[in-house]
């Protein structure tokens, strides 16, 4: 049944309640006590959701209307208690500067080189910054320094790119101090950056006293041998003065001189190793300007004198004109180059030495000229007692001592024994065992002048061959594949033979297919594959120079122009047609030892 509509008293207090939410939505102090309680409860629960709607809306657009006032006088970054407060013009409570580098902003990671932003929108909330200034720049002028910082009047206000233009100054070197802070004005920020600036040297001197010249500086003029010198130097009027650097400068410009052949060259600092300095005079006494007259050997005889002065760079040059400085550091470097070839011959036990006694020779000034003099001293020479081998399983001890030529008996050789290890290795090669490693120990005996000659053998695993994807790239490529592989002897399931992988890559060289410029050209590379197919079955893979550049052809469909390794696969995608059966993985397993499966 329905319900009976209000009447009566009820319904005159129910008319008056709603007037009073409609005009004071906050509160009714017109109904009393009796009169709520006497009204339905209904009613009354729909009363108060009226009023924490109606007050939860106005709370909104106070809210709303007091966010961009906030925002105008608070940190992009920080809220500001005193917003509200602030008045156009007025000093910011919490200082008339501020550090914009805070801790959160030194933690967060910078780009120092991010380009300047451009044209930046502001959006509701952000605040411009109205100037930039620049404190304390007395050599360095303010266009030169806003160069390098990205913050610019009507941009927004960021803490981070301030955070980023310190840090791009601090590297130019410019300055040694620099310290930002902000202002507040009307409409925005004024940011200034407080700098020290380091001082600066004002000139580059240098005041050479010269000696005997070569020559060749007949034709080189006085500007052109400043811009050298200067050049050396790496210092220019505006650079830091900083005395450690003008040190730096004062040995760079003393070793020139010395690699030219002014042995006797001295370089002093006049000014520039004092902080107070503005300047960097540096005094050059040249001296006389020395080239090698001759080079004499004393103590050889294993070697002609010949023959050693091909191993040296200290020797006289063209007609005693072009090349041949007198170089200390180069005579060194040549008695090592001695010993290591002596070495090399089997005297363990040789010293170099050197001598310079000055001569006039028919030189251009017919100047004392130095002859430098190397003094040897050979000492014994090693002979080997014994050969051994260990670790050798695949191959008997009698077939490796026919494949050397180093055998007891004889001198020690270097250059022989890396012979008889490679050798070796292409003996092990040819089985399928590619990746066999030899090392050589020579042993010496309690009595002087012999040595025993250990080789260690680590035969590893034999190998056979996977499935090949030749690249053949270029400019222009057209090449087949098929000419590439037709001439490769090594095919999937062969046991690999590395001196078959060899004559592969003479056949490719004179096919006068492929471009051999520069001594660039066709190469089989092999190496084992990734560990994970190790563990089942190891495999071939092949790859051309690292610069394929240097021969021509054509890529597989797809690639173009790109470089790609010749990689072994166990899929049958490419190669189908020419190696049958269908399935290399089961015909041709790439198993340890030549097995099968």
């Amino acid at each position: 049944m329905g319900q009976k509509p209000p009447g009566g008293s009820e319904f005159a207090l129910f008319r008056s309640a709603r007037s009073c939410i409609s005009t004071r939505p906050f509160g009714c102090s017109e109904l009393s006590h009796d009169d709520r309680s006497a009204m339905p409860r209904a009613r009354r629960m729909r009363i108060a959701t009226r009023q924490i709607v109606f007050a939860a809306a106005v709370g909104s657009v106070l809210l709303m209307a007091a966010v961009p006032a906030w925002g105008q006088w608070s940190s992009p970054s920080m809220g500001s208690p005193y917003g509200s407060n602030l008045r156009p013009g007025a000093s910011d409570p919490r200082g008339l500067s501020r550090d914009p580098l805070t801790k959160p902003a030194e933690k967060t990671e910078v780009d120092d080189d991010d380009p300047a932003p451009r044209n930046v929108p502001l959006m509701p909330g952000d605040i411009p910054v109205v100037e930039v200034r620049i404190v304390g720049n007395q050599v360095f002028k303010k266009e030169q320094i806003l160069r390098y910082i990205h913050t610019r009047a009507g941009r927004p206000y960021s803490e981070m790119q301030i955070a980023r233009d310190v840090r791009r100054l601090n590297k130019t070197g410019m300055f040694s101090y620099i310290k930002p802070s902000t202002q507040v004005v009307a409409g925005g920020y004024v940011v200034i950056f407080n700098v020290i600036e380091r001082p600066t040297l004002t000139d580059v001197i240098f005041v050479r006293k010269k000696g005997g010249g070569g020559f060749e500086n007949l034709f080189t003029s006085e500007k052109r041998q400043e811009e050298k010198l200067r050049k050396e130097a790496d210092l220019k009027p505006g650079d830091p003065a900083d005395p450690y650097r003008v040190e730096e400068a004062r040995r760079a410009i003393e070793e020139y001189y010395h690699q030219k052949g002014y042995t006797l060259a001295r370089v002093t600092i006049h000014e520039g190793d004092k902080p107070e300095d503005r300047r960097a005079v540096f005094i050059i006494n040249e001296g006389p300007k020395y080239k090698i007259a001759w080079t004499e050997f004393v103590g050889n005889t294993i070697a002609t004198d010949g023959r050693l002065r091909t191993l040296i760079e200290s020797k006289p040059g063209i007609l005693w004109t072009f090349k041949g400085e007198f170089d200390q550091k180069k005579i060194e470097a040549d008695k090592d180059a001695l010993v290591a070839y002596y070495r090399g011959l089997g005297f363990f036990h040789a010293r170099v030495g050197h001598e310079v006694s000055y001569s006039t020779v028919p030189y251009f000034w017919s100047e004392p000229s130095p002859v430098v003099t190397f003094i040897i001293d050979e000492g014994p020479r090693w002979k080997i007692r014994d050969v051994s081998f260990i670790g050798n399983s695949k191959i008997d001890t009698a077939r490796l001592n026919e494949s050397i030529k180093l055998t007891p008996g004889e001198y020690f050789k270097q250059d022989a024994m890396t012979a008889d290890i490679r050798k070796m290795r292409e003996e092990y090669g040819s089985m399928g065992y590619i990746f066999t490693e030899v090392k050589a120990e020579p042993r010496f005996l309690e009595e002087p002048g012999e040595l025993d000659l250990v080789y260690s053998i680590t035969e590893g695993d034999r190998y056979r061959a996977g499935r090949m994807i030749p690249q053949i790239g270029g400019e222009s490529p057209h090449t087949k594949i098929t000419v590439l592989l037709n001439q490769t002897s090594v095919h999937p399931g062969d046991i690999i033979d590395v001196r078959e992988i060899r004559a592969s890559e003479r056949r490719y060289q004179f096919s006068q297919v492929f471009n051999m410029e520069m001594g660039r050209g066709p190469k089989i590379v092999f190496s084992p594959d990734d560990a994970t197919d190790l563990e089942k079955e190891p495999a071939q893979i092949a790859r051309p120079p690292q610069d394929s550049g240097g021969f021509r052809g054509q890529s597989p469909d797809g690639f173009g122009d790109r470089r790609l390794p010749i990689v072994p696969s166990l899929r049958p995608e490419p190669f189908e047609s020419w190696f049958a059966p269908r399935q290399p993985r089961e015909s041709w397993p790439l198993l340890r030892d030549g097995g099968t499966r």
